[in-house]
């Protein structure tokens, strides 16, 4: 990411690795003091907010030019749009540019992020409420059970995951290129703007399309990345519930029989049977 080690020195990779580690701990310690009541919400998850809001923010309005091979380009998707509809005469092409270029954020590009993003927050609302009931006061209250149960955790995890083996193909590509071991893990090609992009082997398969036009030349590719991700969320949040204290069903199964509760209309009181 930063350059090779020989370009970077020994001194100078030390450093960086340095500001990495302070700053996650830094971000831990923060994140600590909003669960102690300093704040609201979870830490980690504002801070990945934040950068996304930065992210999506800067890729939509920055003014810097970039020359990914068609000549210098504004980088933000919203100001390309207005450069390419007072510069081209023909609209439609000034249109087509601003919406499906390659190698750079387009508006194609942020459409599609504000739709997920209110995807999620509609989806964040559904949820399942269950009749609680306790077995001596009678006292009712509903248990509402979240349909995102484990949160952003899965994808933090499933990200962390995709850039580790992002770093190792790459790191071997560069080094034993002609091994079809390594080819078969992920071939890469180097971009005019300095960054690299997979095109071949699992590391192309693992990463989402870069365009709507990609998405119809290889559709296996996008079916691909969509069951990868599906199946990766899905095996990180049952494991996340399993080793997390207190999150599984049989654990809240557990808590409520123990204080005295039923759930449903029946009064199953069973461990068992509330599990279910």
């Amino acid at each position: 990411v930063y350059g090779d080690l020989g370009d970077l020195g020994v001194g100078n990779a030390g450093l960086l690795l340095a500001q990495l580690m302070a700053a996650g701990v830094i971000v831990i310690m923060l994140d600590e003091l909003l669960q102690k009541g300093y704040g609201i919400g979870s830490g980690i998850s504002l801070f990945i907010a934040t950068n996304i809001c930065e992210t999506v923010v800067w890729k939509s309005f920055s003014p810097t030019t970039v020359n990914v091979g068609r000549g210098p380009e504004f980088e933000g998707a919203i100001i390309a749009l207005f450069h390419y509809l007072f510069t081209q005469d023909n609209k439609l092409k000034a249109l087509r540019m601003a919406f499906f270029r390659e190698g750079l954020p387009n508006c194609g590009n942020l459409i599609a992020t504000v739709v997920v993003f209110v995807v999620v927050i509609y989806l964040q609302g559904f949820k399942v409420t269950l009749a609680r009931r306790h077995k001596r006061s009678g006292f009712t209250a509903p248990l509402d059970i979240k349909l995102f149960y484990t949160s952003n955790i899965p994808i933090i995890l499933q990200t962390a995951l995709v850039s580790n083996l992002y770093f190792l193909s790459q790191l071997l590509w560069k080094r034993y290129g002609s091994n079809p071991l390594v080819r078969l893990l992920g071939t890469w090609a180097d971009l005019e703007s300095g960054a690299s992009r997979p095109i071949g082997g699992l590391a192309y398969y693992m990463s989402p399309p870069h365009s709507l036009f990609a998405v119809v030349e290889d559709p296996f590719h996008t079916l691909f990345y969509l069951s990868f991700i599906l199946a990766t969320c899905a095996m990180f949040s049952r494991f996340w519930i399993e080793i997390s204290p207190g999150q599984s069903s049989k654990e809240v199964a557990q808590q409520l029989v123990s204080k005295g509760y039923t759930i449903g209309e029946g009064g199953r009181n069973d461990a068992a049977s509330v599990k279910r």
